[in-house]
Protein backbone atom coordinates (compact mmCIF):
# COMPACT_ATOMS: atom_id res chain seq x y z
CA UNK A 1 0.00 0.00 0.00
CA UNK A 2 1.37 3.41 -1.01
CA UNK A 3 0.27 7.02 -0.61
CA UNK A 4 -0.32 8.69 -3.96
CA UNK A 5 2.35 11.29 -4.71
CA UNK A 6 0.27 13.65 -6.84
CA UNK A 7 -2.93 13.42 -4.79
CA UNK A 8 -2.19 13.33 -1.04
CA UNK A 9 -4.71 11.24 0.86
CA UNK A 10 -5.30 8.83 -2.01
CA UNK A 11 -4.01 5.30 -1.56
CA UNK A 12 -2.48 2.98 -4.14
CA UNK A 13 -2.76 -0.75 -3.47
CA UNK A 14 -0.43 -3.06 -5.43
CA UNK A 15 -1.57 -6.67 -5.71
CA UNK A 16 -0.20 -9.65 -7.66
CA UNK A 17 -1.61 -12.95 -8.90
CA UNK A 18 0.04 -16.06 -10.27
CA UNK A 19 -1.83 -16.00 -13.58
CA UNK A 20 -4.38 -14.21 -15.73
CA UNK A 21 -7.29 -16.38 -14.56
CA UNK A 22 -6.69 -15.57 -10.89
CA UNK A 23 -6.54 -11.84 -11.66
CA UNK A 24 -9.73 -12.05 -13.74
CA UNK A 25 -11.53 -13.88 -10.91
CA UNK A 26 -10.58 -11.16 -8.45
CA UNK A 27 -11.61 -8.43 -10.87
CA UNK A 28 -15.03 -10.05 -11.38
CA UNK A 29 -15.70 -10.31 -7.63
CA UNK A 30 -14.13 -7.06 -6.39
CA UNK A 31 -16.38 -4.54 -4.64
CA UNK A 32 -14.71 -1.18 -5.16
CA UNK A 33 -15.75 2.10 -3.54
CA UNK A 34 -17.13 4.85 -5.76
CA UNK A 35 -14.36 6.59 -7.67
CA UNK A 36 -11.90 3.70 -7.25
CA UNK A 37 -10.11 2.43 -10.34
CA UNK A 38 -8.75 -1.00 -11.07
CA UNK A 39 -5.77 -1.27 -13.44
CA UNK A 40 -4.20 -4.44 -14.77
CA UNK A 41 -0.59 -4.51 -16.00
CA UNK A 42 1.65 -7.25 -17.35
CA UNK A 43 5.34 -7.37 -16.40
CA UNK A 44 7.31 -8.31 -19.50
CA UNK A 45 10.76 -8.17 -17.95
CA UNK A 46 11.62 -8.51 -14.28
CA UNK A 47 15.19 -7.71 -13.24
CA UNK A 48 17.11 -5.91 -10.53
CA UNK A 49 20.48 -4.30 -10.04
CA UNK A 50 22.28 -7.63 -9.51
CA UNK A 51 20.01 -10.19 -11.21
CA UNK A 52 20.27 -9.08 -14.86
CA UNK A 53 19.09 -12.24 -16.65
CA UNK A 54 16.00 -10.56 -18.15
CA UNK A 55 17.52 -7.10 -18.64
CA UNK A 56 17.72 -5.69 -22.17
CA UNK A 57 21.20 -6.19 -23.56
CA UNK A 58 23.33 -3.30 -24.72
CA UNK A 59 25.42 -3.67 -27.82
CA UNK A 60 27.64 -0.74 -28.85
CA UNK A 61 27.03 0.81 -32.26
CA UNK A 62 29.00 -0.70 -35.12
CA UNK A 63 30.71 1.66 -37.53
CA UNK A 64 29.58 1.32 -41.13
CA UNK A 65 32.13 -0.08 -43.54
CA UNK A 66 32.49 1.68 -46.87
CA UNK A 67 33.60 -0.55 -49.69
CA UNK A 68 35.71 1.03 -52.42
Amino acid sequence: MFDAVLTPGDVILLMTWRDHDAAAAYEASAHLPDGARLRRVRVVRDYGMFDRREAPQYYPAVEARHET
